[in-house]
């Protein structure tokens, strides 16, 4: 379900009572919680855990969300503070490798039956590279770039979901693009690669290949990142 007038009403009824609304909306809002809480935590296990949590806490406290229009900000909040309860529960972030990603996803991503096997070589390296780097940045630095990138939201939306300042929100969104470019640059690529790098990790980091054949880069993104056709490896090949 893509159309926000139709979640909208769903969460008007829910907010009644109604109880077929309530499951629409778990559903429909379930796919988008997965997408967000994986690319924060990159632990497959966790985030079907989290995201129960947080439709589960959603489904009891509906009732308070004073406006309907301001519903995802909300529910991106309970997501995000069931991510900060369950690190701050272990104390630590847990160690996050490109190992945890699922195997079959990462395949249909990663290659393609069309490319020549030198450029599916280098879209797995950007692959692998990306999803490496993205786990070296912190916790708020993973769920805004998630905010900002894939579910396109404003920096005031993304201050409210993850409980910052605005300004807080832009510096971390700021820092963290400076740290991948660097990454990318260590390992070669140009850093206007990073465009194709955080659509890469969309991909592999959504709910499911059905999914993750619909991720797009916000315009806010492309307009930010600087989007560019065609990326540069280092040894002068290509990757469209």
């Amino acid at each position: 379900m893509n159309n926000e007038i139709e979640i909208v009403g769903l969460v008007r009824q829910a907010r009644l009572g109604d109880s077929k609304s309530m499951d629409r909306l778990a559903e429909a809002v379930g796919i988008r919680l997965r997408g967000y809480i994986y690319r924060s935590t990159l632990n497959r296990e966790l985030t079907e855990d989290l995201c129960q949590e947080a439709l589960l806490e959603m489904m009891s406290s509906i009732g308070s969300l004073e406006k309907a229009d301001s519903f995802w900000p909300w529910i991106f909040r309970i997501a995000s503070s069931k991510i900060v309860q369950h690190y701050r529960h272990i104390k630590r972030e847990a160690a996050i490798r490109f190992g945890t990603l699922e195997d079959s996803l990462l395949e249909s991503i990663l290659t393609d039956g069309s490319e020549g096997s030198s450029v599916a070589a280098i879209r797995g390296e950007l692959g692998q590279m990306i999803v490496e780097s993205v786990s070296k940045l912190n916790g708020h630095q993973r769920s805004v770039v998630a905010l900002r990138c894939y579910e396109g939201m404003s920096f005031a939306e993304i201050a409210d979901s993850v409980g910052c300042r605005e300004v807080d929100a832009r510096v971390s969104f700021f820092r963290a693009k400076q740290f991948l470019k660097k990454q990318l640059s260590n390992r070669g690529f140009s850093r206007s690669s990073l465009l194709m790098a955080l659509l890469l990790f969309g991909k592999m980091t959504a709910p499911s290949q059905a999914a993750a054949a619909g991720v797009t880069l916000s315009k806010v993104v492309l307009s930010g990142v600087g989007a560019v056709a065609v990326l540069r490896y280092h040894r002068g090949k290509i990757l469209a």
